[in-house]
């Protein structure tokens, strides 16, 4: 079932629209936006976004106020291809701290948003990723921030390292953990875009050089 759409710009939220998608339908994932893209996705009347950092706070607050705000958090996963936690999301022993942060502003902090996938090695990861976040939310309940919403993100894998192609079976085990580790009523969102879409073409190239860098061909 699609229940929503991935969005990380304004430029996204016009695509997404174009295609029929009503505007509480669109998640902005991107937790570092400019002003300007927050203002413009409020006014299409996106409802949900995403921020990592105290900076984002007065930008939600002054640009989207009363929206539903999902805290992005960093999660390791050393077995992942890409490795999204060193790139997003904060960590998650400063999670509560930030989550106090942004409800002493005025936002309305419905819950978290990791990913711990892009891996072939979907439930051990997962759920470790799955106890870590409901940490988070057993101390933010424990400090009066109730928590509803679990994005787990994306990147369920579309081949092992060794060619094996086990995607399919793999998403339901994927989102297996959350489901039974969060208490019922708790909103589970899963993107598993990339195992419905990602061996649907190949790519061919043309390599014009070698290198070894670390121990690594590129």
């Amino acid at each position: 079932m699609v229940d929503g759409i991935d969005v990380a710009s304004c430029g996204e939220v016009a695509t997404a629209a174009a295609a029929g998608f009503t505007p509480e339908r669109l998640f902005h994932s991107n937790p570092i936006k400019k002003d300007t893209d927050i203002a413009i996705c409020a006014r299409h009347g996106v409802q949900w976004f995403t921020f990592d950092n105290a900076d984002e706070i007065a930008k939600l607050c002054a640009y989207a106020p009363g929206a539903n705000v999902l805290l992005r958090v960093a999660i390791k996963n050393e077995s992942c291809v890409v490795n999204l936690g060193a790139k997003f999301g904060v960590n998650p022993e400063d999670a509560l701290p930030l989550l106090l942060q942004a409800r002493s502003a005025g936002i309305n902090v419905r819950g978290s948003r990791s990913t711990s996938a892009v891996s072939p090695l979907i439930p051990r990861p997962i759920r470790r990723h799955s106890k870590i976040v409901r940490q988070i939310f057993d101390d933010a309940a424990a400090a009066g921030v109730r928590l509803d919403t679990l994005d787990i993100g994306g990147g369920f894998p579309v081949t092992c390292p060794d060619g094996r192609a086990e995607a399919r079976g793999l998403l339901p085990r994927g989102l297996a953990p959350p489901v039974e580790m969060f208490p019922a009523g708790v909103r589970i969102i899963a993107e598993p875009g990339r195992c419905i879409s990602g061996d649907a073409m190949t790519l061919v190239v043309r390599v014009i050089g070698r290198s070894i860098r670390n121990g690594i061909p590129w």
